[in-house]
């Protein structure tokens, strides 16, 4: 284009000179900012000003922003730079680089791929949201399971829609869910600035989300310092050190239409902060929080290379003390006969060597804290606690731990609470959140990742189990209060008590036995003989008193908990039940359990040094079978 054509654009014509009157801009501009300097204060009591010592009148506000009807103006999130939208002007201490280099380091990055890995291995789904369901049973009084299979019948397209698209959320750069999730949480862990492009068709129709390098992503303000409504911009791609694009946010309403009618879909960006903070748009990851402990570590650990690369001191010193009349030749020529005679040559060095006179060897005196691995592990922990981290998970073992299963199993608890379980209920809000505003999927289903137990679900499940063991609610009441639909046998409604020899209702036992007595199940081929009832050639045993009932359900509970863990590392000890009741309770025939007391009658099956009865689970073996 020529120079004239580019000047009849900007509205100078090749007559005029370069420069244009531009006063009366200045002037409208100034007059703007006067116009927004003055408020309207609210009132102040007389008191503030009257009273003895008082802490008098507050000065009236001076607006830097245009005021509202009632005079005032909206306050301002934090006080941010002044042209902050500007290339180059930021409130970051830490600059994008030094991150970037960090998170590159052996030891963050180990932490990095730990916590990718925690999720990224994760089952997920995409079906009913059971947020929805509640609400929708609570409201309606339906029952929970009745609503689910109405949303998978109505819903059933739309479910096989998400799925299809989170097995692979970006097609046109090959990422499948694994590999995208990983790259999400690296930009989390990295510098907290999760940055993801909605590629779409000219149609509006999703393609796939594309993640983009949060750090060349600069956050705009608007003058409250909160981020812009579209249409207009909210981020801009900085790179090479200009703006090269901006982009609106994905601000929709709950429908999931533009609160913006008209803004263009192809402009959004998703930008996501973990660690949001009311002073800065920008986030403070894992990598930016651990960088002052991480160069502690860093510097040991080039203190300690260097000790082998570029380390002056010699393992051990020759001392002349008499030979002073030595040339500095011949100290050098004598330094290098020893070293070449001694050097590599293991049989030479264990052999005795007669030194000339006045020559005493002496060793260096190393530094005691040059080498404490407990130190180095202290250090460690130091930057592991910043990525939630555990140090067993690194690889490093504690130093003079308990060293038993519980204690490792109890930190491997801790860190599925501190990390893994708060990190996937993130990404579960911010892929529902793309679910319904990108994909357009309805808040009837939502996308969770599976085998994530919830707390509070698995301590109302256990207090549910005792109340239905214990005869205070029925199995039907218990499905009733989950949603769940009801049992149709007559058994479901009655009140009950589980024993060691079985489900006891309650319902017409005061007619069977007295009261204080153990209710037992009748013996299928019972053979009455006296008082006594037996199965075969053995006699069942004497009916026990209550007190001894309530221990033995506590060790069946204690011992589900045991078998729970599955490992096994040691033999579970009975005290109340026998080797006859364990086998009637069909109790797992694989773990290792020992009796405290003998069985009811017949010979032992096996008996310990310790005289505790060890049980084979054969049936043939347990005795009285």
């Amino acid at each position: 284009m020529a120079r004239w054509q580019l000047r009849k654009r900007r509205g100078i014509s090749p007559g005029q000179p370069g420069a244009q009157d531009i006063s009366q801009q200045i002037q409208a501009l100034t007059s703007a900012v006067r116009a927004v300097q003055a408020a309207d204060p609210l009132m102040r009591p007389e008191e503030w000003a009257l009273a003895g010592f008082p802490p008098g009148y507050p000065l009236a506000p001076q607006l830097l922003d245009k005021p509202r009807p009632d005079g005032l103006a909206d306050p301002r999130l934090f006080q941010y730079p002044v042209t902050i939208n500007l290339p180059g002007v930021t409130d970051r201490v830490v600059p994008w680089e030094t991150l970037k280099k960090a998170a590159e380091s052996p030891v963050f990055r180990n932490c990095i791929e730990i916590r990718k890995t925690a999720i990224s291995t994760l089952d997920w789904t995409v079906g009913p949201s059971p947020r929805f369901i509640d609400r929708e049973s609570k409201s309606t009084s339906t029952a929970k399971h009745d609503i689910e299979q109405s949303i998978r019948d109505e819903f059933a397209s739309e479910i096989k829609r998400g799925l299809d698209f989170w097995d692979m959320p970006d097609r046109k750069n090959g990422h499948d869910f694994a590999s995208w999730i990983s790259l999400l949480i690296e930009e989390g862990l990295t510098w907290d600035a999760m940055a993801i492009f909605p590629h779409k068709t000219y149609g509006g129709d999703l393609l796939g989300l594309w993640i983009v390098d949060g750090s060349t992503i600069k956050p705009l303000l608007d003058e409250t310092g909160g981020r812009p409504a579209p249409p207009a911009p909210a981020f801009q791609q900085i790179l090479y050190g200009f703006p090269r694009g901006e982009f609106t946010a994905d601000s929709v309403d709950v429908n999931g239409k533009l609160v913006v009618p008209g803004a263009l879909d192809s402009t959004q960006l998703i930008y996501e902060r973990w660690v949001k903070r009311s002073f800065s748009p920008y986030g403070f990851g894992p990598t930016e929080q651990a960088l002052l402990d991480g160069l502690l570590w860093n510097k040991r650990f080039q203190w300690m290379l260097s000790e082998y690369t570029e380390g002056a001191t010699p393992a051990s010193w020759l001392l002349n003390k008499g030979q002073t009349d030595w040339t500095p030749k011949q100290l050098v020529e004598y330094e290098k006969f020893l070293n070449d005679r001694m050097a590599g040559q293991t049989a030479e060095r264990m052999r005795n060597h007669l030194l000339p006179v006045g020559i005493e060897p002496a060793a260096d005196k190393a530094i005691p804290e040059r080498y404490r691995p407990d130190y180095d592990l202290f250090i460690l922990k130091l930057v592991l606690a910043h990525f939630d981290v555990d140090i067993s998970e690194y690889g490093f073992t504690e130093q003079g731990g308990l060293g038993s299963s519980g204690y490792h199993e109890g930190k491997a608890d801790l860190q599925y609470r501190k990390a893994t379980l708060p990190t996937a209920r993130k990404l579960e809000a911010l892929l529902n959140r793309i679910g319904a505003n990108q994909l357009g999927l309805p808040p009837q289903l939502e996308f969770r990742f599976l085998g994530l137990e919830n707390e509070d679900e698995a301590a109302q499940d256990e207090i549910a189990d005792r109340r239905v063991r214990g005869g205070r609610a029925t199995l039907n009441e218990d499905r009733v209060s989950r949603g769940e639909p009801r049992y149709t046998f007559p058994e479901a409604d009655k009140p009950m008590l589980e024993t060691q020899r079985g489900v006891v209702f309650l319902e017409g036992s005061s007619e069977l036995v007295p009261a204080g007595v153990l209710l037992e199940p009748a013996s299928e081929h019972p053979n009455v003989q006296g008082d006594d009832v037996t199965m075969g050639n053995t006699p069942a045993p004497k009916p026990k008193m209550a007190s001894d009932m309530g221990k033995a359900v506590a060790e069946i509970a204690a011992y589900g908990r045991w078998e729970r863990k599955d490992n096994y590392s040691r033999p579970f000890v009975f005290e109340y039940i026998t080797a006859d009741m364990a086998y009637e309770l069909n109790f797992n025939p694989q773990a290792p359990v020992q009796f405290a007391k003998a069985s009811d009658a017949g010979p032992k099956d096996g008996t310990s040094p310790d005289g505790k009865e060890t049980l084979s689970w054969s049936p043939y073996s347990v005795p009285g079978l």
